[in-house]
This record gives structure tokens, sequence and C-alpha cells, in this order.
């Protein structure tokens, strides 16, 4: 909805807040190392962030492993697995590749992928 029915940028109001957050499936001290680093780099320059964002995004990325109960048949072999992208129009999706004897296999980092049957 606009403004009185004006179109303009979005206006940020800056005020003191409390935020309360319940963790359901992780511990805090976990999220707090990611906050902090985070955190950090929000203070530094356009360049050194991106950098920063970038790295913590990779170590991200490299500690999740694909998920073999995706596999069609218990008695495919592994042949490779790697990081990589599905590339769609206007979309580009990280994820795990996984080779098998049989298939080939794409599970996106974000699970917000339609899964076709």
């Amino acid at each position: 909805m606009l403004e009185r029915n004006i179109m303009a940028p979005f206006s940020f109001v800056k005020k003191e807040r409390r935020l309360v957050f319940s963790l359901n499936y992780g511990n805090i001290d976990a999220v707090l190392a990611k906050i902090v680093t985070l955190e950090r780099a929000v203070k530094l320059g356009k360049k050194d962030q991106n950098l920063l964002i970038e790295n913590i995004v990779q170590s991200r990325q490299n500690e999740v492993s694909f998920n073999t109960s995706w596999l069609e048949n218990l008695y495919e072999e592994i042949i490779l697995e790697t990081q990589g992208d599905r590339i769609t129009p206007l979309v580009s999706n990280p994820g795990r590749i996984m080779l098998t004897s049989s298939r080939i296999y794409f599970q996106p980092f974000n699970n917000v992928e339609v899964v076709s049957t």
C-alpha cells in the first residue's frame, strides 16, 4: 500500500526495540557466534563486507553434506559429491550435487525448490 497514495521509497524509523528469540533447533552459542561475525561484517567497508559475507556463506555451504535419504535406490554407488548451482531464468540456486552410478541429484541449500516426482 502507498502512504498517502504517493509512490516513494520506504522510510525507516529508527527507535529502540527489544527482540526476543526462541531457538527450537539450535543452541545459543552457535547462533551468537554467527551473529557476532555478521555484526563485525556490517562495520566494514563495502568491499571487505562482501568478502567476509562470501567467506561465511562458503564455509556454511562446505559444512553441509548431501542427504543420502534422497537416493532413489539403496544400491546406487556414489561417484562424486560437490557444490554447484542450479541455474534457471532469473534465478541461480546454490546446492549440493551428487553423481551416482545411475542418477544425478541436486539438493538446494535453502530447500525452497519444488520437488518434482
